[in-house]
């Protein structure tokens, strides 16, 4: 069990993340609570063709015996902390509210993860003096990500604040109106698109009845032309500095084997040693690999010298970094909704084994005695806990485990995280000479 040990910073975390998330979603294995006050009540309402009673959610406003006025305040009854459990007695409203809250927040983390790489990617740059890697790579990220992915973040949250007093303004919903109601507030995907489209003239804009704030598409098209002069920025700028300032400068890589004397000052020593032993045939070898090694070294400082790339490698290094890292703003969020659809997968299995166990399996109380219903409760209550602990904790941590993994690794690190390359350790005949007698032997 010791690995279990190494786990439990991870443990803990999970554990509470997961209490975390099923009190805003209010779910506790599928079964909501009424921890606050709900902003609705459950009213039958009587058939008039004398038939079976229909029952209703109204908001608290509307109950009956509730003295119901204009005033907009009866109808901001927010509960106080998740959702509000009125949503679960209608399955088809809460799926479609669960939905779509689930993916918003999806979008919204996805937006803080990589403008965190972002951000890592900006300090790496500072701290090693590349400078022109930082504004005209990085800053110029940033805006391309805020104008492709973080407006529409603003939008989320702007839609989530405006007060629309649906049941207040039901009397005169009307699309003639000058600012969203219930009728009228659109979709956020569709606003964005419209963005868009209309400052590029290949659509309409946004109408001004869909609009939730003033000057709302004057940021939006300053944020939109932004990213498109940013875009030939991040293609452009750096090669273009690599044929006008030089290679060196653009791409200053140093000299690695500067030094390598200084920390070793029985080089000769060494060279000697080394060239003593074995035969003959064995020293012209070891001459001619110095030799060799002398014009490797020769040729590096020579392509040092002149930056060690052309000006054609540099471009198509930099077209390829504009292009993955602009596809990637989009396809790199999308991949955060696979929490989206881990949440939802979860939910509806915790409802499937609830209605297996206790409808489907399940007798009715009218027709079965107690002393029947007792111990088949305990039975089957007992499967039921094995089904969600083996289903929903076991595999949920698991693919908890993966997928975090994945959006580190895939998604998150590539913003800033660069593999390629090798500890730099200086060269030293005497390294030389123990690696290949530790050979021979």
């Amino acid at each position: 069990m010791e690995f279990l040990l190494y786990l439990r910073y991870f443990l803990v975390m999970a554990g509470f993340f997961a209490m975390y998330n099923g009190l805003i979603y209010n779910e506790f294995f599928a079964i909501p609570n009424e921890w606050f006050s709900s902003c609705y009540k459950v009213q039958d309402i009587p058939s008039t063709t004398g038939g079976e009673a229909t029952t209703v959610v109204v908001p608290k406003a509307f109950a009956a015996g509730t003295d119901n006025s204009n005033n907009p305040s009866d109808y901001d009854c927010v509960y106080s902390f998740g959702f509000d459990p009125a949503w679960t007695i209608d399955s088809g409203t809460r799926l479609a509210m669960s939905n779509n809250i689930k993916e918003k927040v999806s979008i919204i983390i996805a937006y803080v993860h990589l403008n965190f790489g972002i951000v890592l990617k900006a300090l790496n740059m500072i701290r090693a003096g590349n400078w022109k890697v930082l504004v005209f790579d990085v800053i110029a990220g940033i805006i391309i990500f805020l104008g492709l992915i973080g407006y529409f973040i603003v939008l989320i949250y702007v839609k989530w604040w405006y007060p629309v007093y649906n049941y207040a303004d039901n009397a005169s919903c009307s699309k003639d109106l000058d600012h969203p109601n219930i009728c009228t507030s659109p979709n956020v995907v569709t606003v964005t698109i419209n963005n868009v489209m209309g400052l590029i003239g290949m659509g309409d804009a946004n109408p001004t009845n869909t609009l939730w704030f003033d000057d709302q598409q004057k940021i939006s098209n300053i944020l939109l032309i932004g990213t498109f002069l940013a875009l030939p920025s991040m293609l452009c700028c750096i090669p273009c500095l690599q044929l006008c300032f030089g290679k060196k400068q653009v791409e200053d890589h140093g000299d690695e084997f500067v030094g390598v004397a200084a920390d070793h000052g029985n080089n000769e020593e060494d060279e000697d040693r080394l060239l003593k032993v074995g035969s003959v045939d064995d020293q012209q070898d070891a001459v001619e690999g110095v030799k060799e090694f002398e014009m490797l070294l020769n040729h590096e400082r020579s392509q040092d010298s002149h930056g060690g790339e052309s000006m054609g490698e540099v471009f198509i290094h930099q077209m390829i970094e504009t292009i993955e890292f602009t596809l990637g703003c989009i396809s790199n969020t999308a991949s955060y909704l696979r929490l989206w659809a881990l949440s939802l997968a979860h939910g509806q299995l915790g409802e499937v084994f609830l209605m297996i166990f206790f409808q489907q399996l399940c007798p009715k109380p009218s027709t079965s005695s107690t002393g029947f219903l007792i111990p088949y409760f305990l039975v089957f209550g007992q499967g039921y806990m094995l089904a969600i602990v083996g289903v929903l904790l076991v595999m949920d941590l698991i693919e908890v485990i993966l997928h975090t993994v994945r959006l580190h690794w895939v998604e998150f690190m590539s913003k800033f995280y660069d593999g390629n390359g090798y500890a730099y350790t200086p060269f030293s005949f005497n390294e030389v000479y123990k690696a290949e007698m530790t050979r021979k032997e």
